[in-house]
């Protein structure tokens, strides 16, 4: 399922805190309730940056990779709105700040989170998403371990290549990362996420701006990557209560997430598959590489 975005358009991303589940809208902020009914939160409204002309969805986390029809699922969640279509694109697992710091947990792993001046905000989702970007430029920033990343939504709207450029400019990016610069496109550019197996993931920063990037070419040792050199928190344990049912429960990775009444319900992790728990050591341990 292609989503398209056109320049300058805004979309909506909520998550479900009980278990991860991320959902996709064109409906608008101001057109939700205020404040959303629990569990859900509202994670983002962005808008798109130069040269990012949409996202193709292949399937909804809890697919089978084997899926060749209905493979991205749609539902209303009527606590919300007995009519709004949500799109399920992602389940989030972790969230942590680069470099480290101990105001990670509190942060509730959904809200938009400025990051600091010299830091960046991360996210690791499973996400089966590709990025599609089209002439003449996008703004890519290289991390420290080699990552590049790929502007893909600011928080706020910017009429010109100026304004973009102004915001930019302005950002202070963790120590040893480049500056941002302007990739020219002559061609169209697909960006894929990180394969492990039948499972994909994709990385996404929040700078000290709130823009949103992705990595989209990956370092040569994954396991020497910025996602393997931070805390990455579960967001399940990203709330008082989250910490509570873990410390109470401890269940097994196997063990499905409390399910969500307007959709399916998550599917356990394969044992190819990135569970929260391979997740939570310090560093990330970056258990894909054991997968592979």
């Amino acid at each position: 399922m292609k989503i398209h975005i056109d320049a300058g358009a805004s979309w909506t991303e909520i998550t479900n805190q009980a278990n991860s589940t991320q959902y996709y809208s064109k409906v608008t902020a101001d057109d939700l309730p205020d404040p959303l009914p629990p569990p859900y939160a509202l994670s983002a409204t962005d808008y798109s940056a130069p040269g990012n002309e949409g996202t193709c969805d292949s399937r909804s986390p809890m697919t089978p990779a084997n899926c060749t029809e209905n493979c991205v699922y749609q539902v209303v969640i009527p606590e919300i709105s007995e009519t709004d279509e949500w799109t399920i694109i992602a389940e989030l697992l972790c969230s942590g700040t680069y470099p480290k710091s101990d105001a990670t947990a509190q942060s509730g792993g959904v809200t938009d989170i400025d990051a600091a001046p010299g830091s960046a905000y991360a996210i690791m989702t499973k996400q089966c998403k590709d990025y599609n970007y089209v002439p003449p430029w996008f703004a890519s920033v290289t991390d420290n371990y080699g990552g590049k990343w790929a502007l893909q939504t600011a928080e706020d709207a910017m009429d010109t290549d100026e304004d973009w450029a102004e915001n930019l400019n302005s950002v202070v990016f963790p120590d040893g990362w480049s500056a941002w610069e302007n990739v020219t496109l002559t061609t169209n550019q697909t960006h894929v996420p990180y394969l492990v197996g039948d499972d994909c993931f994709s990385f996404i920063i929040r700078d000290s701006n709130n823009n949103a990037w992705h990595m989209y070419e990956y370092p040569e040792d994954i396991s020497n990557s910025l996602f393997a050199n931070f805390d990455c928190i579960p967001f399940k344990l990203q709330t008082v209560e989250g910490i509570k049912d873990e410390m109470a429960s401890a269940p097994s990775p196997s063990s499905p997430d409390s399910q969500d009444s307007s959709g399916p319900p998550p599917s356990t992790p394969s044992s190819g598959a990135l569970s929260t728990q391979s997740i939570v050591t310090a560093g990330l341990a970056f258990t894909l590489v054991a997968l592979m």
